[in-house]
């Protein structure tokens, strides 16, 4: 079975604040973490269980994505989320 995780970084109760979801032959599994310490151990324990995919929020950026790619070995895809330039006001303002 492949297995994918969305992770989410916000002010979120990490022990509850989660989704796991099976299609065929896929998992897919939403982690939330609330600082980059935890998406550090959070990712290590997603390598450790199997999960090839992590992609990242967007708030994380381009810079933390290669960071755990680094430290996970490169042995799990990670990317991160982006948007449109034109986004950017919309996206500060929904987030604050």
């Amino acid at each position: 079975m492949k297995k994918y995780a969305m992770m989410v970084l916000g002010d979120y109760d990490t022990k509850h604040d989660t989704a796991e979801f099976v299609h065929g032959e896929m998992l897919t599994r939403f982690v939330t973490v609330r600082d980059f310490e935890e998406a550090r151990e959070t990712a290590k324990k997603l390598l450790a269980e199997g999960f090839g995919c992590l992609e990242m929020c967007g708030a994380f950026g381009k810079e933390n994505a290669r960071m755990l790619a680094e430290e996970t070995g490169g042995r799990m895809a990670i990317g991160y989320c982006v948007s449109d330039p034109d986004m950017e006001e919309k996206l500060a303002e929904f987030f604050g």
